[in-house]
């Protein structure tokens, strides 16, 4: 019984926000793309490694060119993910409405209700980041824009638990903030 009443806590909040459609074609594909990469890589790296130690011994220089080039291509790899996470740092907050089962944001495009989205919340007062799925229940049109309306689903308990305390907190600061004006 305390859990319904928790899910219905709602609060407009600036928070991280990326999101990406997961039943359209290839986009759903390219966060499990980045995790089965960094696996292969470490699975080739690893195979790189023992057939170096094969090598070396017959011919140093082979092994030598086949060693600086798989150093090359991980200080490539080093890169490419430093930068994502600066992007990722640098993503601007976002005004959504929120609570402990869905959020409602504003968008310039419209998307099909019904369709299911991944979605990553970062909350900037905990520093958390909170991975879930999302179904687009609404897409409102108003004027130029559109209001999208998603239900959580794929949760975990920690994450849900995570997610409510957040919104407590926050509305607890809010309340207080607005009694003190």
């Amino acid at each position: 019984m305390v859990d319904e009443k928790r899910r219905f806590f709602r609060i407009n909040e600036n928070i991280g926000l990326s999101y990406e459609r997961l039943d359209q074609g290839d986009s759903g594909k390219s966060g499990r793309a980045v995790a089965d990469l960094e696996v292969l890589i470490g699975s080739q790296t690893n195979r790189i490694d023992q057939l170096l130690a094969d090598v070396s011994a017959e011919s140093p220089k082979v092994a030598a060119l086949v060693q600086a080039l798989n150093q090359k291509l991980d200080l490539v790899l080093r890169q490419l993910l430093e930068a994502q996470v600066i992007a990722d740092a640098l993503r601007p907050a976002r005004q959504v409405n929120i609570s402990a089962c869905g959020l409602g944001l504003w968008s310039d495009h419209e998307a099909a209700p019904g369709s299911h989205w991944r979605l990553v919340l970062e909350l900037p007062q905990d520093d958390k980041k909170i991975q879930c799925k999302g179904i687009l229940i609404a897409c409102d049109k108003s004027e130029s824009r559109f209001y999208w309306r998603f239900d959580f689903y794929g949760m975990s308990r920690s994450n849900q638990e995570l997610l409510i305390q957040h919104i407590v907190q926050r509305q607890a600061a809010q309340l207080k903030h607005l009694r003190s004006v």
